[in-house]
């Protein structure tokens, strides 16, 4: 037996090897990248040349509010050869819950509703068979035991506001509400769509509200529900195949618990019973996310369809307090974050308010990124602390989420590198901002220079050079009152601050900040100086 396994292994691992050094082919990218984010793209294309990208994908990054990447490549349509373009849209799969998440946000920056409100005070019938605790800050983090029912969901029933109401009024929770987070894969689109219908003073859909409150005032291509008129530029979905998987996993097994998939398909466990929900809404195994009719559905589970580009600007909108207040911001983002193992998929990812939140290092620097992966390999994030936001999708589907895909990983790691690298003040420098006080406070000798850089305040008085006067005498320097100390405490100080925070972490610090401090603090003291030059002038002049 053991034999036939290790013979089976061998066998995978040759045509894995083959199917990597596949001859040269054209590779189709395009986009616009800043100069020093160009790693970033060459990995992207990377991607393409070692078909870890088997269809196409596009890739958007914002740094301090600037889009530094915005790229795309390979195929919408590996079938037929439609290239990915600048206006193709992909479905963003989960991605879409971020959308969702940001409706109700914007419900309760409008004063419209509080995340801790309980569901029933708009929706009475929803408290039947236990539910009557459920708050709106648990429905939209997993927490309403509403994963899965007890009956499949039909695609009349989904198109039927009333229907789908009662379903999901009339179901018993999966788990007493509150007890445990399970991921809602599906189910959560109906529950959001249902509470911004009860809240919005108009009764809005929450297609409707996004598209009228958010997408239309920001001009943005992301749509839940998609008009039939933009259909054409959808990419079609690819499943991968049986090698792919296989190839993904021996990359990287330690990111796929195969041994927990295997045993919930063939005990009929929770994960499986949550895909039996919706038999019309498939993408493991089969795929009817192709299906046109489906992307008409105003679905913030798992339909949001749009650019890479759009999805990535309305974080960055969020980030700038565009959508919502700072108040509303930090209850979505900064409060009431919980991680326990999921009880439907297993994996233990912090959530709140509708998002997730992804913590890692990188080369030692601590990294926070909200935001929402998605099936097969999208992903959307923000980075408020490096001010950083990052959107990708794909339509050749890797094996699991967002998190795990190798090329997104690659992307990732790629993106830190050059933002580290960026934000790294190279030890030569260190003389250069030396030299620049020596030049500041050139009319010193070089005792008081040498004071100068050992001082950390205080008046030492003025310099003991002296200079020539037009009439050819030596004199000391005249200071107006205040002379010289001013601009030396200043020049002193930043410096030595400077010098201290590039030493610090052996010059890998936010180099930015270090620098802005000295360069401002200097032009303080080299706009004084000038001033005093000048006022030294008008004195010598009348001698």
């Amino acid at each position: 037996m053991l034999y036939k396994i290790a013979w089976f292994i061998g066998v995978a691992l040759v045509f894995v090897t083959i199917r990597n050094t596949n001859p040269e082919r054209e590779i189709h990218v395009d986009g616009d990248v800043a100069k020093e984010w160009s790693h970033v793209a060459d990995v992207f294309r990377k991607n393409l040349e070692e078909n870890w990208e088997r269809s196409g994908a596009a890739f958007v990054v914002y740094h301090k509010g600037q889009k530094v990447i915005d790229i795309w490549g390979g195929y919408a349509d590996r079938e037929s050869q439609r290239k990915w373009t600048k206006n193709t849209l992909s479905v963003a799969f989960s991605c879409s819950k971020a959308i969702g998440a940001i409706v109700i946000a914007k419900l309760v920056d409008e004063g419209r509703m509080e995340y801790d409100d309980l569901v029933t005070k708009y929706w009475p019938e929803f408290g039947k068979n236990g539910k009557g605790n459920v708050t709106i800050r648990w429905l939209i983090t997993h927490k309403a035991g509403l994963a899965y029912t007890d009956h499949p969901i039909e695609w009349e029933d989904a198109i039927d506001h009333k229907k789908i109401d009662k379903i999901l009024e009339n179901q018993k929770p999966n788990w007493p509400p509150g007890t445990e987070i399970g991921y809602h894969a599906v189910t959560h689109g109906w529950l959001v769509d249902a509470i911004v219908r009860r809240v919005d003073h108009k009764k809005r859909t929450v297609g409707q509200y996004f598209r009228e409150e958010i997408g239309q005032k920001f001009g943005l291509d992301f749509h839940l529900g998609l008009p039939l008129s933009e259909q054409h530029r959808v990419a079609r979905i690819e499943n991968p195949n049986f090698w792919n998987v296989l190839e993904e996993i021996f990359y990287a097994p330690s990111d796929f618990d195969v041994i927990r998939f295997l045993k919930d398909r063939i005990t009929n466990g929770t994960l499986s019973k949550t895909t039996a929900s919706t038999p019309f809404i498939k993408f493991v195994g089969a795929m009817t996310l192709n299906n046109p009719d489906l992307h008409r559905i105003e679905q913030p589970a798992v339909l949001g369809i749009g650019t890479a580009r759009a999805l990535a600007e309305i974080f960055e909108l969020l980030r700038q307090n565009k959508i919502v207040s700072e108040n509303v911001k930090r209850q979505m983002f900064f409060e009431n974050y919980e991680m326990s193992e999921d009880f439907i998929s297993g994996a233990k990812v912090p959530r709140g308010q509708g998002f997730m939140l992804k913590e890692f290092q990188h080369q030692g620097n601590p990294v926070k990124m909200y935001g929402h992966s998605g099936y097969g390999g999208q992903n959307i994030r923000t980075d408020f602390d490096h001010e950083i936001t990052i959107c990708y999708f794909s339509n050749g589907l890797k094996v699991g989420f967002g998190d795990t895909a190798r090329t997104y990983k690659r992307l990732l790691k790629a993106v830190y590198d050059t933002y580290f690298k960026l934000e790294t003040v190279p030890i030569i420098i260190i003389p250069v901002i030396l030299l620049r006080s020596l030049l500041a406070c050139r009319c010193w000798s070089s005792s008081d220079v040498l004071r100068a850089l050992t001082m950390c305040g205080g008046d030492v008085g003025p310099p003991t050079s002296s200079i020539e006067d037009h009439r050819g005498n030596r004199t000391r320097p005249i200071h107006p009152p205040g002379g010289p100390t001013t601009a030396h405490v200043i020049l002193s100080a930043t410096g030595t601050l400077t010098v201290y925070c590039l030493f610090k972490k052996i010059a890998r610090v936010n180099a930015s900040k270090c620098l802005r401090l000295y360069s401002a603090s200097t032009g303080l003291g080299t706009l004084y100086t000038f001033f005093h030059s000048f006022t030294r002038a008008i004195v010598l002049n009348r001698q």
